[in-house]
């Protein structure tokens, strides 16, 4: 009992044990704020408490890991098991986070499925996301199973040696064979360090986990659905094609190293730091930061550029983590920054609405105006539609010489000044131009973007 009450405070918070209850279950939210600049010093495997020093840490940008029921979400029936599911970038539902080294846009929404078992052990179960390789695969919205099941966080006490065997496999068909692509994953997750986490926002006592990943890949057959290994050389062979992707990465390896700051009562990780390799060290460096945070005010703002009908907006909100657009014209976005081309020429009242952590929300409105590319001087193209008769009374004729799609006419009088419109015409078009007053009128047509693509005069008697 004396030997206890002289023991060092240090040493006493060894006794901090993760338990099931700490990790993530449906319901989690948290705000994680991200940033790709951490000054950060991530310390060394130590018996005694230590004390990280983040408070430098600046958000550059906010994120929600908000974990929930499985049933409903896009691919739940291919994971029955799965008891917690998360949507948001891959790289991060993979315990893989990329900081904002990627614009979000670029980075493939999905959801992963997860099972956390009875020993509070929460395990990856696979992941439903959108596969598009341009000019090489498109799988669409896949399925991607885990088998076995890759291990995302678990329960542990100071000086736990964790290891585990996962893979993915992705399935697919060639002319009716289903090859697939294997992932193994070997995880070994050192409990190396504890003491005190210092963030901007709070502090925590937290266990360090020290999570190296062995990642590689191999081809082969799915026979009854069980995967058999093969060269892509004797695959290509066997099926007597030339395989679309050059398998030789399979031929390597990939090694990961992150840190993750387990705290009691959080439900999910305080901090993890991804470490990329220095090679003039010879050891790593943090390379991005994802860790709990307390988002400032809520703002709401957007800026814009017209081209024609196409508009190109950008994001320049604060702390939001979602974003809902409305283009006026019944159609929405949630992308960041995304770029929207309106069918017809006329102003359209936009509104941005940013979405917080806390689940509060911004909105921004603002009246965009989008118009035909202008000028007739824009082109003299007439070799794509004919129109005629040219003088004319009463009726046109649009004949295009190719398969243009929909298109529009504008037709301006001798002063510039527009006259009149004619939108959505597909194909042979005949026109009623019966209200014109006579004389010489200028056109342009413009394809479905907008742009102009032809013009000329045309004498009305």
């Amino acid at each position: 009992m004396l030997l206890w009450l002289v023991m060092p405070a240090n040493l006493l918070l060894a006794q901090v044990s993760i338990t099931g209850s700490d990790l993530p279950s449906s319901g989690t939210q948290k705000a994680i704020a991200i940033t790709n600049t951490p000054t950060i010093d991530v310390g060394t495997a130590s018996a005694t408490a230590q004390t990280w020093d983040f408070t430098s840490l600046v958000p550059g940008s906010f994120t929600q890991a908000a974990f929930t029921d499985p049933d409903g979400l896009e691919g739940s029936d291919d994971f029955p098991m799965a008891n917690m599911a998360r949507t948001g970038p891959v790289n991060s539902l993979l315990g893989v986070s990329l900081g904002d080294f990627l614009p979000l846009d670029n980075v493939p929404e999905a959801v992963a499925y997860y099972v956390k078992n009875s020993q509070g052990k929460v395990y990856i179960d696979g992941f439903n996301v959108n596969i598009s390789v341009p000019g090489i695969l498109d799988l669409g919205a896949t399925s991607i199973q885990a088998n076995p099941n890759d291990l995302y966080l678990t329960p542990a006490d100071y000086g736990d040696v964790i290891e585990n065997d996962g893979g993915y496999v992705l399935e697919i068909d060639f002319n009716g064979t289903p090859i697939a692509l294997r992932f193994n994953i070997e995880k070994v997750i050192n409990v190396d360090a504890f003491g005190t986490l210092q963030l901007p926002d709070y502090n925590f006592e937290v266990l360090r986990y020290n999570e190296t990943n062995t990642v590689g890949a191999e081809l082969g057959l799915l026979v009854f659905g069980a995967f058999i290994p093969i060269d892509p050389d004797d695959l290509a062979a066997l099926l007597g094609i030339e395989l679309p992707i050059d398998f030789g990465f399979l031929d390597s390896t990939i090694v990961t190293n992150s840190y993750r700051f387990i705290a009691k009562n959080q439900g999910y990780p305080a901090a993890s730091v991804n470490m990329v390799a220095n090679p003039l060290t010879g050891g790593s460096t943090p390379a991005s930061v994802e860790f709990m945070a307390q988002p400032g005010p809520l703002q709401a703002e957007f800026n814009y550029t017209v081209n024609c009908l196409t508009v190109s907006f950008t994001n320049a909100s604060a702390n939001a983590i979602g974003y809902n657009w409305s283009f006026g014209n019944g159609e929405a976005s949630t992308a960041t920054n995304p770029v929207f081309t309106f069918a017809e020429p006329g102003t359209y009242t936009v509104s941005l609405t940013a979405l917080s952590a806390d689940g509060t929300s911004a909105t921004i409105t603002k009246e965009v105006t989008v118009d035909f590319c202008s000028g007739i001087d824009a082109v003299n193209n007439t070799a794509q539609f004919s129109v005629y008769p040219n003088p004319a009374v009463n009726t046109i004729t649009i004949q295009p010489q190719n398969n243009t799609g929909a298109y529009a006419l504008v037709l301006y009088n001798a002063l510039g000044q527009r006259t009149a419109v004619w939108n959505r015409l597909n194909g042979n078009a005949t026109i009623d131009i019966s209200q014109l007053a006579k004389g010489v009128y200028f056109y342009t047509l413009h394809n479905n973007n907008g742009n102009a693509v032809a013009n000329g005069k045309l004498v009305v008697e």
